[in-house]
């Protein structure tokens, strides 16, 4: 399974590459066509932002800055940014579609809260009585033999399988909508050639393959690991409330860029890498580390 994750940061990588590309060749094209300046080059305008994460929060802030001409980015610095922005964008995309949840992820609220419930009375008495039509039928003896922990986790694993047609997949559409949005943010330019040029350098071969293999490995973490609970992790915190994630732990997470560490206490703004865990019981073991974008990123910027 680690092998999928680092197969999956690849290919968001890959994606991620080709686009800057495509950004890095027609940029400072359009800057001059602008008339070599912000005025008239950018939207005037920015959506409500306060629903945005702390990463596009900041971009936002620093768009805005650019646009009024209180500050001017390096090629460099807008690179990273680019970067940092993009590879979140299809961090938080994919897990909430494939990886996020209690105990069950890629179903609908309902499902979930339902699937929860029971997986938790098993857990916590060992038995549960299951009036269900589509599951009557199951022979659920060995939740009264074994561990309440070990029953739970057999019956999510019979549970996934039955549910496996029914998880949610991204189209190609949804994950290229959520890129050209971030993007935007980033360079509200009006510029057509740009966002075209920018839109057909997403690969929809590499976007497939990703859906794919995000689906899988979700499927697989449910149906196929009993004895553990093995999870995909992105930048710890709640992601709730205007906080989102927790400050930066080395122990926890590693810092994105080599060039530009990050150390404990640091504000995290986003993810770069995802990461992977193992839950046994009460213990906990990090098997990759996820890779987040902290406030060091931008350490000039500020």
């Amino acid at each position: 399974m680690t092998e999928d994750v680092e197969h999956l940061n690849y290919l968001l990588q890959n994606l991620v590459d080709n686009a800057l590309e495509a950004i890095s060749s027609t940029k400072y094209q359009d800057h001059l066509k602008s008339g070599g300046g912000c005025k008239g080059g950018f939207e005037s305008k920015f959506s409500e932002t306060n629903h945005l994460s702390p990463l596009k929060m900041r971009c936002a802030s620093l768009t805005e800055k650019i646009i009024s001409g209180n500050y001017h980015s390096t090629h460099s610095e807008q690179s990273l940014l680019d970067d940092a922005l993009l590879r979140d964008t299809l961090c938080q995309l994919l897990y909430r579609t494939y990886f996020a949840g209690t105990h069950f992820f890629g179903v609908s609220e309902d499902e979930e809260r339902v699937l929860n419930t029971i997986f938790e009375t098993i857990q916590s008495q060992g038995k549960v009585l299951l009036q269900s039509n589509n599951l009557h039928n199951y022979d659920h003896s060995f939740m009264h033999s074994q561990e309440p922990w070990v029953a739970a986790q057999r019956w999510r694993s019979i549970t996934a399988a039955a549910l496996s047609k029914q998880m949610k997949v991204l189209s190609v559409e949804v994950v290229v909508q959520e890129l050209v949005q971030a993007i935007k943010l980033a360079h509200p330019l009006k510029s057509l050639h740009f966002h075209r040029k920018f839109t057909s350098a997403l690969q929809p071969d590499t976007i497939r393959e990703m859906n794919i293999l995000a689906h899988k490995l979700s499927l697989t973490l449910q149906r196929d690991v009993v004895s553990s609970v093995i999870r995909v992790i992105i930048a710890p915190g709640t992601h709730k409330g205007r906080r989102w994630y927790d400050s930066f732990d080395q122990k926890i997470c590693r810092s994105a860029w080599n060039d530009r560490p990050s150390k404990d206490g640091d504000r995290v703004l986003g993810t770069y890498k995802f990461g992977l865990k193992r839950l046994v019981k009460t213990k906990e073991e990090i098997l990759i580390h996820p890779e987040v974008i902290t406030d060091a990123i931008l350490q000039r910027s500020n």
